[in-house]
Parts: C-alpha cells; structure tokens; sequence
C-alpha cells in the first residue's frame, strides 16, 4: 500500500491509501482481521489512451466503418461510438470490459490476494455493435446492456423499463425526421418521467376494470392519466428560473403512490392498506413535487451552479444531415 496526497480541495487535504487495484476507499474484517477495501477501475492508469482513438480520427486514418471500429477499440472507456458516412451507419461500444474468474460473483467483494483476479479482457469482436440495421435507424441513449452482459456491479439487476423507450416514443414510427424534430424529441424525452410514460397506462388499464373505491381515488387516476397525455414532464413551468414546484399534480402522485405499488407488489397486498396511506393526504389535486431538490448539482467545491432536471448524460448531443457524396463522421 501507498499513501498518495491528491492536494487540497476547499482548504481540505485530500489523502488515502492506493494499492495495486486502486485507493482504499474503507476496511472491513475477514474473521476478525482487518483487511483494505478497494475499488477496481479497468481503465484506471489508462485513461490517456482515449487519445489514440482521437489521434486516428484527426490523422484522416479512418476511411470506412471497419477501420472506425478498429480504431474505437483503442480507447480502454465504456462509450458508445457512432459512426456514418454516404454507404454506412454504425455503432460500436468500446472499453476494457474484465473477463471474470470463474468462481466470482460479481455481486460480492472478491479476494484481492490473486486468485479471484481477472482473466484479461473481452476481445472486440464481442463488443456490442452493429452496422447499418434494416430499418435504417440506430437509437441509442445509454440502453441496457445487450445479450450475454450483466449489470453494473453497483447495479442488482437489469429491469424492462429503460429511458430509450421516450426517444422511442417521440420520435415515432416511419415519419421523416429532420434537425428541428429529432431534437425536440431529444429535449422532450430528457424531461419526461419514465414511470408514467411507459407503465402508468397499464395500471391505469388495471384500475379501470373495477369502481374506483371512493371519489379522491377516481381524481388521483385521472389526474395520473392527464399527465400522461400531457407527456409526462417533471419540469417547473410556471417559473423562469425554474425553482419551485413541478406544474403537474400527477408527478406528486407518481411519487407518492411509486413505493407503495411496489410495496405492494412485493408483499402481494393490495387496496386497503395503499388506500389507508394515501387517506390522510389533502387533495391530490393540490400536490406538487419539489422541482428544487431534482435539481442538478454537481462536485461540491467545483461548481455552485444547479440545473433544472434533465434525464439524459453529460456527453454530446449532435444532428447531423447530408445529401450524396459526404465525408465520414462520427460521433459520441
């Protein structure tokens, strides 16, 4: 183990052990002894490598879309690339992915001391990627990993619902999409809540097939339904600067119904005990979430500013249109 010293960060010096798979970030105890919990990073060390994937880009060493993906390939950070030019479309997703021992289970911490180490990486040609799809479309906003991979460590599981199906949504089915319409699908998608749009119609499907129990009921669903139909927004409209409260009642319901339903799923009960929670709220129609804690905030110490509520990553977004014979661009 090493002691590095990263230097001060709001007049606070920033220490802490480093070993050979990374900073200790806490301890614990194996029968009793007390051992350094660290946290393995796969491009860690690596990170300037990035560059030789930039390099090939801006050398003009890249002509078609076997030589993009060779090239993306060099790069040890989990992106999604995307590439076209006037013959092909493509994605390819890049990143030293571990192979794992055998006997690991990802889920749990593992034995530093060698044996549970990792078994080199996965080769290219299993990376996720794909060239120009029959429908001519690649749609892609961080989705879930494709077939074969598993979750994030620091993820138990992979679940149906994903934000790509808002894109999905916006941007229709067969249309002709240009700039000014695939981008306002892009900002709508960012601002949308994922619940509502992709499961709310199926519970609002369910409650109707039987008498809402008793008349706030009958309001909570249709409020729920009116905000879908509005397209599901977790924005403070009525606030330029947008700090106060989301405009719509159905977020606050969402809110408050999402853990009870799940609760409820979970233990197989069902009506008098959501109904019992809910009983004791005012009218569901006066509810509002707090749009100021969704707020996005970032580093303590690096920036003080917030920004509104966003579903969507730190990365580039960009459109891109040409006609006949163009160069090949690529974009992240």
């Amino acid at each position: 183990m090493q002691f590095f010293d990263t230097g001060s960060l709001s007049g606070k010096e920033i220490t802490y052990y480093t070993t050979v798979h990374g900073p200790v970030f806490g301890y614990a105890r194996v029968h009793g002894r007390l051992v350094a919990v660290t946290r393995r990073r796969s491009s860690y060390g690596k990170d300037s490598l990035d560059l030789l994937f930039y390099s090939k880009l801006a050398d003009g060493q890249v002509h078609n879309i076997h030589q993009f993906f060779q090239a993306a390939d060099l790069t040890p950070q989990t992106f999604n690339s995307f590439y076209m030019d006037d013959k092909d479309i493509g994605v390819f997703t890049s990143g030293l992915v571990p192979i794992r021992a055998a006997n690991v289970d990802p889920g749990l911490p593992i034995d530093g001391r060698g044996k549970e180490e990792w078994r080199g990486y996965v080769s290219p040609k299993n990376h996720p990627q794909g060239i120009n799809p029959p429908n001519g479309e690649i749609v892609n906003w961080n989705n879930r990993v494709q077939l074969g991979y598993q979750a994030p460590d620091d993820n138990w599981s992979l679940g149906p619902m994903q934000r790509i199906q808002l894109l999905l949504d916006n941007l229709g089915r067969g249309g002709h999409l240009t700039p000014a319409n695939l981008v306002a699908a892009m900002n709508e998608a960012a601002t949308q809540d994922v619940r509502e749009r992709t499961i709310e119609p199926v519970i609002s499907q369910v409650l109707r097939t039987g008498k809402a129990p008793n008349a706030r009921d009958a309001q909570m669903l249709a409020l729920l339904d009116a905000w879908y139909r509005h397209g599901g927004s977790r924005l403070d409209r009525t606030d330029p600067s947008g700090i106060g409260k989301i405009t719509d009642p159905g977020a606050a319901i969402m809110d408050t119904a999402w853990p009870l339903l799940a609760n409820a799923w979970a233990s197989s009960v069902l009506g008098p005990s959501l109904r019992s929670q809910l009983a004791s709220i005012a009218s569901p129609a006066a509810w509002r979430s707090d749009a100021t804690r969704e707020r996005i905030k970032f580093i303590p110490g690096l920036l003080p500013f917030t920004m509104r509520y966003a579903n969507r990553p730190s990365g580039d977004q960009q459109v891109l249109s040409f006609t006949g014979h163009a160069p090949a661009d690529t974009g992240r």
